[in-house]
């Protein structure tokens, strides 16, 4: 299946505690649609994950076993999504 570029997401804001399925489960599962699609790694959906849990271990999961790009801490401020964004080259 081609992957048609213009219909794709550049970015996705996915919390960690989520009802149904958690944050890190949701992200294995976009990761595995990508590349199932042939999305090539570098031109995957940046991924930020949100969490109010300031815990090493969380990273580790979000960032190792989920293939997130960045993470932030709740509370978020403007500030920080904006030196996300910058740091994906989302927002100059």
């Amino acid at each position: 299946m081609a992957v048609d570029e213009s219909n794709r997401y550049n970015v996705i804001f996915l919390d960690i505690m989520m009802p149904n399925v958690d944050g890190i489960e949701a992200l294995k599962r976009i990761r595995a649609i990508e590349k199932k699609q042939g999305v090539l790694p570098g031109h995957q959906v940046k991924v930020i994950m949100t969490t109010a849990l300031d815990d090493p271990k969380t990273v580790i999961l979000a960032y190792y076993l989920g293939g997130a790009d960045s993470y932030l801490v709740k509370p978020i401020t403007k500030n920080n999504v904006e030196e996300e964004l910058r740091k994906a080259n989302l927002l100059s």
